[in-house]
């Protein structure tokens, strides 16, 4: 995907929550691998003089949101860096700012997906956050078209003021 050469330190042969470094690996093997600086998730490892593109892979629809906040304001832009490097190790997280409420919302494949997440975020990037339901941004719309008349009146000094406002609401297709 981008042409640049990478350096593998060490590979890892992978058993539940144990491992073992091994010196090299063959075609089909799972292993674990540290020191990739720029590769991603369905990137293909290949000789430069034998290059392969193997298909991408497609990752279904996220399934929940929660909405997500710093503890402290200043930890804001450290989250936000924290959130876009964590989307980009696993392309089935997402996230955004909700235009209407300002609140950044996650997005993952369940609750667990989600708190595994967030204990993340504070074990490996410092952060502490808060973790809740997203606001829902209610909207009123006008459902017939009405009039309505006022007039108002004050006296200032010794002048009488006045206004009258006549004013027609009507829905917009």
């Amino acid at each position: 995907r981008t042409g640049k050469v990478e350096r593998i330190n060490r590979i890892y042969l992978m058993h539940a929550n144990d491992r073992v470094q091994i010196p090299n690996a063959g075609a089909g093997w799972i292993v674990a691998v540290v020191g990739l600086r720029f590769t991603a998730t369905g990137d293909t490892l290949c000789p430069k003089h034998k290059p392969l593109v193997l298909e991408t892979m497609e990752f279904p629809d996220t399934v929940i949101s929660m909405a997500i906040e710093p503890k402290t304001i200043a930890d804001r832009d450290r989250l936000l860096d924290a959130l876009d490097k964590m989307a980009k190790d696993d392309p089935t997280f997402t996230t955004h700012q909700d235009e209407d409420t300002g609140q950044i919302i996650i997005s993952g494949m369940g609750e667990l997906h989600l708190e595994v997440l967030a204990h993340q975020l504070e074990r490996v990037h410092k952060i502490q956050a808060n973790i809740g339901k997203p606001r829902v941004a209610y909207r009123q719309t006008i459902g017939r078209e009405v009039t309505a008349e006022s007039t108002f009146e004050v006296e200032l000094g010794d002048k009488r003021q006045f206004a009258a406002v006549k004013l027609r609401v009507a829905p917009v297709e």
